[in-house]
């Protein structure tokens, strides 16, 4: 064995390095530090502003002769430039307009780089002081596209953009949707919604995944797919999964059949929100049973995002190939997933009293991110005065015990709930085959909640348990004790090293420093069995999560003591962690994992690190380093992929510390059939796990709503899903597909007026509302009709003749008394209603008006407006 030496480096050396290197950095800085203090005794507090919009009212700036030094990070933030500055290393990277416009200033080397372009530095036009990098206005003007005016008498710094700036399009396209918004809205309603009625046999959604591999220690190449569909089947909502490789064509095979109806109108009388065959999830039940997925089916009434129980929570989804999920709770990182078999599942996560918010971050193999929340009321958990709530199912999971289980609630008040429930358990390895009935009381008084539970096992064991949770000063607190007896076991109380004699659990939970610029949510578990044949096993865990300067940080740890049991376990304390670290800055996302054991020995088991950059708009490139402590293996593995057009491509490159490296080649497509054009595309990523909606814009030319024969699609028409812009855009047959729609979830889909050509087209219907599932593509209709337009002017009569009357607001108002357009008179008495739609309407003064001005109105006089029609001059009205 070779043994490696480290000599010390000498002392002379030493100090003469350090001599030089504090010599480097003093001549380097030296210009700037010099200027930093010349300007520190003159700060001035100046107002940006861009165009007539107040940006900000106080930025901190600097005068400088002949110029003024304005805070460049401060100044990119409010722009909404992408750039982020490094006071530290007197460094700014980024880009800014779009990602294709990158820049990067360097002051230690006098160094920028802009839009391509490295354009001169005049000297002393930069200034780095402890808050921010300070650059001459005349500078940043070269920089970027805007051109900044300084008014140094007035305090005022007003740039004039040579193009539109980031907040400028944002802020625009937020207008356009609260506008879109405030016309569909009379008492504050939503969209209209729109079913999505389930078919008989609809064409599915099909993902296909193939992966070829190849390594030097191989005779041939590997090879594996995997299939999901999905889709309407039997006015059920489908999916089936399949996969193989070359040596088994076959190696797993499953499907689900099943409804959800957050109103609960399923199966009749049943009242059902929830029915599903095959491949399902089955909660657990607090005394007997833990979380399992397998071929079974369910069916329940409980609302679709209430907890099963009130001490743990199950969430898991679709998770179409190459997406990775993380789950984040009450602001904490808990952990990632990167999916099996096409979904996500993060099984029996502990919740505290109190609303617990779970936030899953879902990032796509190009760089995509979208989020989903989740919340749960512990507290709320009860059943409602008067109301039966159920659920029932069976699964057969692949490592656990055959389960059957039917539980019933009934709300006796509003603070009072009883429960019972039946359950029977498969014979397995530690328990035999037993069947349990429990019952149980649920009660919540002002924030305290309490339980009581009492089970019993077909073998003769007893349970009985009692509980409280509730938030004292902002931390959250649940105590449980459970006793039993006669041997009782199951899988909630497992006799892994004995049977248990009395169960006592405690869980805190809260945030540290909440009102502080860094909050650290903190969650602690104890568990203590105290066993039948004497001896206790104590299990304890906590949870420290932050979030420091754009990256969240968790830190996991668990541990076991056991003594005086005679098992394997007893005499030593098993403690072991796990720090998760996740960030995603500028299109690069870092997600690092470390395990380690801190007893019976110090040591590291587990260690990953992923760094994923978007190259371009159509690469991206990921490498991924990790270490088995248990194995000694490390590896290499870097991928390119490709997800762009009909077909998406990785390429993969495995290399092992020990063992022959590898080839991967990953193909994935999917196929999104269009019921309307009746033709199917193709997607380079997954879409069998989102939902669809095929989008049909025509010029409605007689008002009714429907395309009839020879009215002309749109073309060119955008949309803005849940207040984001899409892509797609309508084709020459007045078409467009918007696919990845979230599933299950409430999605308003708004038509742009905007992308309209004609100024006098106004949608009858600009938004919808549904809910998407996976596999099935809407048909939403949405009519533009040519608007119209009344004028004329109001006179009022005082009895010396008639003048015209201002201020008086005009309406046309609907059959249902919707008020379609309003418009004040002007001075003159001058009235014009624009963008009303093709219809029979009356027009009339503003009620609140005549009320206010004790006016008497002519009467209210109808109005029509069709497509021949629909200008109407010189509708005038006078007033008494």
């Amino acid at each position: 064995m070779s043994t490696l030496t480290v000599r010390p480096t000498s002392r002379p050396w030493k100090c003469a390095s350090r001599f030089l290197s504090a010599l480097l950095v003093l001549c380097a800085v030296l210009p700037y530090g010099a200027a930093a203090q010349e300007t520190n005794d003159d700060l001035l507090l100046v107002a940006i502003r861009v165009d007539r919009e107040m940006l900000s009212d106080s930025v901190s700036a600097y005068p400088l002769a002949g110029g003024l030094l304005l805070p460049l990070g401060e100044l990119c933030r409010l722009l909404k430039f992408g750039i982020t500055v490094d006071v530290e290393h007197q460094t700014a990277e980024g880009f800014f307009i779009d990602e294709s416009r990158q820049f990067r200033l360097d002051v230690a080397t006098q160094h920028v780089e802009t839009n391509g372009t490295s354009p001169p530095i005049p000297p002393r036009k930069i200034v780095v002081l402890e808050d921010d990098i300070y650059v001459d206005a005349e500078v940043l003007a070269t920089w970027f596209p805007f051109d900044a005016r300084v008014d140094l008498f007035g305090a005022m710094v007003t740039i004039k953009p040579r193009e539109k700036l980031p907040f400028q399009v944002e802020r625009e396209r937020a207008l356009e949707i609260e506008r879109t918004l405030r016309g569909l809205r009379t008492t504050g309603e939503a969209p209209p919604f729109v079913p999505n009625p389930y078919s008989l046999l609809a064409e599915p959604f099909v993902d296909h995944q193939l992966r070829i591999g190849y390594a030097t220690d191989q005779s041939g190449p590997s090879m594996q797919y995997a299939t999901l569909a999905t889709g309407d089947l039997l006015g059920c909502e489908a999916s089936f999964f399949i996969t193989g490789n070359e040596q088994k064509p076959i190696s797993e095979l499953h499907g689900t059949l099943g409804r959800r109806d957050p109103n609960g109108q399923l199966l009749g009388f049943l009242h059902a929100r929830e029915v599903a065959a095959g491949d399902v999830l089955l909660s657990a039940n607090d005394l007997v049973t833990v979380t399992a997925r397998g071929n079974g089916a369910v069916i329940t009434n409980l609302p679709l995002q209430r907890a099963f129980a009130f001490d743990r929570q199950t969430l898991t989804g679709d998770l179409a190939p190459g997406w990775e999920v993380e789950l984040y709770l009450n602001g904490g990182l808990i952990g990632f997933d990167r999916g099996k078999e096409g979904r996500y599942t993060f099984a029996d996560v502990p919740v505290l009293y109190g609303l617990n918010v779970f936030r899953l971050v879902f990032h796509g193999p190009r760089g995509e991110r979208r989020q989903k929340i989740e919340t749960y009321n512990i507290g709320e958990t009860l059943t409602p005065k008067g109301t039966i709530q159920y659920r029932a199912g069976s699964a057969t999971p692949e490592s656990q015990a055959k389960r059957a289980l039917g539980e019933l609630s009934y709300g006796v008040t509003r603070r009072l709930s009883i429960i019972a429930s039946a359950v029977g358990l498969g014979e397995t390895k530690e328990l035999a085959a037993q069947q349990y009935a429990t019952a149980g009381l649920r009660a919540a008084w002002g924030r305290v909640f309490t339980y009581a539970d009492v089970g019993g096992s077909s073998t003769g064991g007893r349970i009985g348990r009692a509980g409280l949770q509730t938030r004292v000063s902002g931390v959250s607190v649940a105590l449980t004790r459970a006793q039993l007896r006669n041997g009782y076991a199951s899988e909630a109380y497992p006799s892994l090293i004995g049977l248990i004699k009395a169960r006592t659990t405690m869980r805190l939970g809260g945030i540290a420093g909440a009102r502080t610029r860094y909050p650290v949510p903190i969650t602690v578990d104890v568990q203590r069995d105290d066993m039948v044949a004497g001896g206790t096993m104590i299990r304890a865990g906590n949870l420290v999560s932050a979030s420091v300067r754009q990256m969240w940080i968790s830190n996991r740890l668990e541990g076991v003591h056991v003594r005086d049991v005679d098992s394997p376990l007893a005499g030593n304390d098993y403690i072991s962690g796990a720090l998760l670290a996740s960030r995603n800055i500028r299109g690069i996302v870092v997600r690092a994992e470390a395990g380690y054991d801190v007893a019976p020995r110090r040591r590291s088991t587990v260690t990953s690190v992923l760094v994923e950059w978007q190259r371009s708009r159509r690469f991206q490139v990921s490498a991924e380093l990790s270490r088995n402590a248990t194995n000694g293996i490390s590896r290499l593995v870097t991928r390119l992929r490709r997800d762009r057009g009909r077909a998406g491509m990785t390429l993969a490159v495995d290399i092992p510390s020990r063992g022959a490296p590898s080839v991967h080649l990953e193909l994935v497509t999917s196929l999104v059939p269009n019921p309307l054009t009746r033709r199917v595309q193709f997607r380079a990523r997954p879409a069998a796990a989102s939902g669809a909606v095929t989008a049909r814009v025509f010029l409605d030319r007689n008002g009714n709503g429907i395309r009839d024969a020879g009215e002309p699609p749109i073309e060119n028409a955008g949309f803005f899903v849940n207040r984001n812009s899409v892509i797609p855009t309508t084709n020459v047959r007045g078409i467009a597909m918007l696919d990845y729609l979230p599933a299950h979830t409430p999605t308003d889909v708004l038509l742009s007026t905007s992308t309209l050509e004609d100024p006098w087209w106004v949608p009858s219907r600009p938004a919808v509302r549904m809910v998407p599932r996976p596999g099935k593509a809407l048909v939403v209709d949405f009519p533009v009709a040519v608007s119209g337009e009344i004028t004329g002017t109001v006179y009022l009569d005082t009895g010396k003749g008639p003048r015209p009357a201002a201020r008086i607001r005009m309406q046309v108002v609907n059959a249902d008394g919707k008020v379609i357009a309003e418009s004040p008179t002007e001075a003159d008495g001058f009235y014009d209603l624009t963008k009303v739609p093709p219809g029979q309407y009356t027009l009339r003064v503003h009620p609140e008006d005549v009320a206010t001005f004790h006016l008497a109105a002519d009467a209210a006089r109808p109005v029509t407006i069709t497509v021949e029609k629909n200008v109407l001059d010189g509708i005038d009205v006078t007033l008494r």
